[in-house]
């Protein structure tokens, strides 16, 4: 289990990947493929604007993931096959209780227009 400084330590974006981790968890939805993270992130950017940018891309969906991975918050499952040019996308979900997300993402004032 992560310590609170991995969770400290994250970038904005970083939160609200772990937000919309958390909520798809809560709807039994993870894990999840990058494609579906980003769509749920790209849906709470216009509330976020001043705060994340009004664009998300794939690539920094896919560095915040990598991030999270590294400090233990989000595991990425690989799939055992691959497509015929060798892509595997990683499913992501969260390492961290559901809640200890949400009381986190909650606490931060720059992400209050998220739904607790």
């Amino acid at each position: 289990m992560p310590d609170s400084s991995s969770l400290e330590s994250t970038s904005v974006t970083e939160r609200l990947v772990l937000h919309e981790l958390a909520e798809l968890a809560r709807a039994d939805r993870t894990p999840a493929q990058a494609t579906d993270v980003l769509q749920a992130c790209r849906g709470r950017l216009e509330d976020l604007e001043t705060v994340v940018g009004s664009r998300l891309t794939e690539g920094d969906l896919v560095k915040a993931c990598r991030t999270l991975e590294d400090r233990g918050l989000v595991t990425g499952e690989r799939p055992e096959r691959t497509s015929p040019v060798g892509k595997g996308r990683p499913a992501y979900e969260l390492d961290v209780a559901v809640e200890t997300v949400r009381t986190f993402v909650r606490e931060d004032d720059r992400l209050s227009e998220l739904p607790a």
